[in-house]
């Protein structure tokens, strides 16, 4: 994770402006929480196409039962990233967060060091490989491929 961290912090310096990585990252977790939302909204829309069938009879109660559970828990999951997607728009500036943590390591307790590389880690990507897997470890500014 060190190597990682100041791997990070040597991109931030070269990128010259850490407020314009910042503000991509505010950008893409908006526009993912926007697509989320649009997505919850259509998701809503198909049980609500769902119920309206099973009243009018069109679908039997088991089947409809079924629809409308995976449907509820689709909702709940696009809620729950739409939700991580608003509060991560509006977290710490976190290329100013990766010098600081670089900067404090030694010092900063295990607890510390792991709520701040939460702020700063958007996701691991593991590919598996012979001899290796390769990790990639993928700053929240950069997005979500999903």
């Amino acid at each position: 994770m060190l190597d990682w961290l100041r791997d990070l912090v040597k991109e931030v310096e070269d990128a010259g402006d850490a407020a314009v990585l910042q503000q991509r990252s505010v950008r893409r977790q908006e526009s993912l929480a926007a697509r989320l939302s649009k997505e919850t909204e259509q998701v809503h829309a198909q049980l609500l196409r769902a119920t309206r069938g099973h009243v009018a009879g069109t679908i039997p109660e088991s089947m409809y039962t079924q629809i409308r559970d995976e449907l509820q828990e689709r909702v709940a999951g696009l809620e729950a990233r739409q939700q991580a997607a608003a509060v991560a728009s509006r977290r710490a500036p976190a290329p100013e967060l990766a010098r600081d943590l670089l900067a404090d390591w030694d010092v900063l307790s295990v607890e510390l060091r792991r709520g701040a590389l939460r702020q700063l880690i958007g996701r691991v990507v593991v590919t598996p490989g012979r001899p290796e897997a390769t990790v990639r470890v993928v700053p929240v500014w950069e997005g979500e491929d999903r």
